[in-house]
């Protein structure tokens, strides 16, 4: 069994023009995705700067997974904190191969005594490969 594993990080910004570099970057993945991996199973995961709470981003996100057939592994998990939420664990299974997830959430372990490493949540997904 085998799957494809891209990791993006997206146009960073508020501004008009950082969202259509956004669209534009997942248009291009898109297109090289249909070109090389139709039908195979994926996984993208990333900083998307795609914020779930406007809603320009998230018809952009949702565009993107109707495009690409993918499934959002974190819709309706719990945060341990207050995060805005840009990045994202997407997936789809394939033709020949299922990816089943058993658990994902936040690793707690990506801190030190002055707090997290870094200014987004340090996500995982552990998974079933069949």
């Amino acid at each position: 069994k085998h799957f494809f594993l891209l990791n993006t990080h997206l146009d960073a910004g508020r501004n008009t023009s950082d969202l259509k570099a956004r669209a534009n970057q997942l248009k291009q993945i898109v297109t090289k995705v249909r070109k090389e991996i139709a039908g195979e199973a994926l996984i993208v995961a990333g900083d998307l700067n795609l914020y779930w709470e406007d809603p320009k981003d998230r018809a952009l996100l949702e565009a993107f997974e109707k495009d690409l057939g993918l499934m959002n592994s974190f819709k309706g998990v719990q945060k341990e904190r207050e995060w805005p939420i840009l990045d994202y664990i997407l997936y789809r299974n394939g033709k020949r191969t299922t990816l089943e997830i058993l658990e994902t959430g936040e690793d707690q372990a990506f801190q030190n005594d002055a707090g997290p490493l870094s200014d987004h949540p340090a996500l995982f997904m552990r998974l079933l490969i069949y």
